[in-house]
């Protein structure tokens, strides 16, 4: 994929190619989903909410289907929403995906502990390598968060020092 290549540009790329040849559409889903997954550090925290953000964009989009008046309404809408960038819902979905070990606690009751912290270690301990070695961009998602939290904790590392430094 090119760099430079606008939003527009990409999404037409990707509807002509899978009007050519439809069994892209699978590859393009399961790129869509690891890219989504490893922007949120290619972990197990990552998978919650990678799938708990598409349960919920399905959850509404289904629900705008039943609402709208018509095909034309519908496509409409999300003609509008497409070309202005302004998914509301979106955001929200996002936002709501963040707190997802809260949904399965409320989901399971107490047992959602157990699942969470049993789906933690079964996900590090069995689950991860076979997922990095077949998706080793989460690897380096997961690299670049740990390198990431390593600088972070260096500069405040730092910043404390100059602080005494100053006050010594």
């Amino acid at each position: 994929m090119n760099e430079t290549e606008s939003r527009f540009t990409r999404h037409r790329r990707f509807a002509r190619e899978i009007y050519r040849e439809p069994r892209t559409i699978r590859t393009h889903l399961l790129q869509g989903f690891v890219s989504l997954w490893s922007a949120r550090g290619g972990g197990f925290y990552g998978l919650g909410w990678s799938l708990t953000f598409i349960a919920l964009e399905v959850q509404f989009f289904v629900s705008e289907v039943a609402q709208s008046n018509g095909i034309f309404d519908f496509v409409g809408g999300q003609l509008i929403e497409y070309v202005l960038r302004f998914g509301l819902m979106s955001v929200v979905n996002s936002l709501l995906a963040l707190v997802w070990p809260v949904h399965v606690l409320q989901w399971l009751g107490g047992y959602g502990i157990v699942v969470l912290i049993a789906g933690f270690f079964a996900f590090e301990h069995f689950l991860r390598p076979l997922v990095e070695g077949r998706f080793p961009e989460l690897a380096m998602a997961r690299e670049q968060s740990a390198l990431r939290k390593a600088e972070k904790k260096a500069r405040k590392a730092s910043r404390r020092d100059k602080r005494g430094n100053r006050g010594g």
